[in-house]
């Protein structure tokens, strides 16, 4: 978000995730005021903020209103979200609560307001499922859908400058999550890893670039800028899964054995991702092989990890 004046203040939920985390460090180094929704698992948030700008037992509507409203934000960046698939009537109230309710109270607060802040969502391609089949893929991909409708009554009924950013996968330093492309860069040399046939297109898409987006995406609405409701944050050069992870084997010499065709595909495994606009003034800037070959290099540096050297 480039700083208009040093008095700016955004309030981020989901702050204790991995890309809150990274958004977070990012609006410190511009000079805003932040304050993080999270949740009990707040080690990363404690090492970014003082205590009094972490906020975990906030959830009800009264108490985001009368918290949005003691702290005045120029901006919510709302990510919070539950994405595992729920199992349990405990695990589905658990989505409900984070992905629809908590969302729904910060909108409500957002109108209360007599300057409104503006409101950047986080969505999900999963709401689109395959490109020849548009709908949600799953129960979070449902509630992500609901939630940004429920966005669009507050937009157009309270007159709050709101969007939803579509994201696809991410990656990026400091990813604790158990993704493909951290535990093939942590597997060590001559590895073998099971893998589907690999033909599903993957957007990957650099942490930093997704920060930029939000911020970008802020200072937009702060500008008063005509928006549409929805914006996607896709890669400029998709893969499918089989190339990228092939060429990532070779180029960063990580010497591991692709097991192609020994894991099926999810039951809900979206091969052709929907694509929407790019958000005006943004695209990508890191190519995600190329950043994932300089990751693994890092890694197995740090590591004391040697792959294959590559030649040519």
């Amino acid at each position: 978000m480039p700083v208009k004046n040093a008095q700016q203040v955004a309030l981020v939920s989901g702050g204790n995730g991995f890309l809150g985390t990274a958004l977070i460090r990012e609006l410190i180094a511009c000079g805003v005021t932040v304050h993080a929704l999270g949740n009990r698992r707040q080690q990363s948030l404690s090492a970014l903020l003082p205590s009094a700008c972490i906020h975990v037992g906030e959830r009800n509507s009264l108490q985001i209103t009368e918290l949005v409203g003691d702290i005045q934000p120029s901006t919510i960046f709302h990510l919070a979200a539950v994405s595992k698939e729920p199992e349990t009537p405990s695990e589905i109230e658990a989505m409900i609560e984070c992905n629809l309710r908590l969302g729904i109270n910060l909108l409500f607060a957002a109108s209360q307001q007599k300057t409104r802040p503006v409101f950047v969502n986080a969505g999900s391609y999963w709401q689109f499922g395959d490109s020849l089949r548009c709908l949600p893929n799953c129960l979070y991909a449902a509630t992500k859908q609901s939630f940004h409708e429920l966005m669009l009554y507050y937009r157009d009924k309270y007159r709050i400058p709101a969007l939803t950013l579509i994201l696809y996968d991410t990656f990026g330093p400091d990813d604790a999550r158990s993704k493909l492309w951290n535990r093939l860069v942590a597997a060590p040399p001559a590895a073998a890893i099971p893998l589907t046939r690999g033909e599903q297109v993957v957007h990957l898409v650099h942490v930093t670039d997704v920060v930029r987006a939000f911020l970008k995406a802020a200072d937009l609405l702060q500008s008063g800028c005509s928006l549409d409701p929805l914006y996607s944050v896709h890669s400029l050069h998709p893969r499918t899964l089989n190339d990228l992870v092939t060429e990532l084997n070779i180029k960063a010499g990580l010497g591991l054995s692709l097991l192609w065709g020994n894991l099926p595909y999810a039951k809900d495994q979206i091969f052709d991702p929907w694509i929407g606009e790019y958000l005006p003034g943004w695209q990508p800037h890191l190519d995600a092989l190329e950043a994932l070959v300089e990751h693994a290099s890092t890694h197995r540096v740090n590591t004391g990890i040697h792959g294959v050297q590559h030649v040519g």
